[in-house]
């Protein structure tokens, strides 16, 4: 990676933040660690992230693909199939990339191979989690 195509990531990614609670310094990684450690971060202020940003190495960095229920979504993160209320036992996929145009993940799903998946189809939560959350909902205390 040359260091304007590293600029037009952290462009891309600023944009992909840009609405919603997520700082964009919290959508890159820099030798697979997340640059952002609150409340550390926010003493030192923007000016340190941009300064490991430009003098780390253009090859060390990874940004965040998309992001799914408020959380950065990176290469390798493993998402579930939302399965509203019926139990997806395969429902883990592991995340490979992303395709802009269609708004969709692209992974690959336990037998299946590879595919493209909408964002809003998916979560953080296994089945389990989900399940249980709905059950929760239904049944306060």
């Amino acid at each position: 990676m040359k260091k304007s195509d590293l600029y037009r990531e952290y462009a891309r990614v600023i944009d992909m933040c840009e609405g919603t609670n997520i700082k964009p310094i919290m959508c890159v990684l820099i030798r697979g660690e997340l640059l952002y450690t609150p409340p550390y971060h926010d003493y030192l202020g923007p000016q340190f992230s941009a300064k490991i940003l430009i003098d780390a190495d253009p090859n060390d960095h990874s940004f965040a693909l998309c992001l799914v229920e408020g959380k950065p979504v990176f290469k390798g993160n493993t998402l579930y199939l939302k399965c509203d209320g019926m139990p997806l036992n395969s429902g883990e996929i592991k995340v490979t990339g992303f395709d802009p145009v269609r708004v969709k993940i692209i992974a690959t799903r336990l037998n299946c191979g590879l595919g493209f998946f909408p964002i809003t189809n998916l979560t953080w939560l296994s089945s389990e989690q989900q399940l249980e959350q709905q059950l929760a909902a239904q049944n306060p205390l």
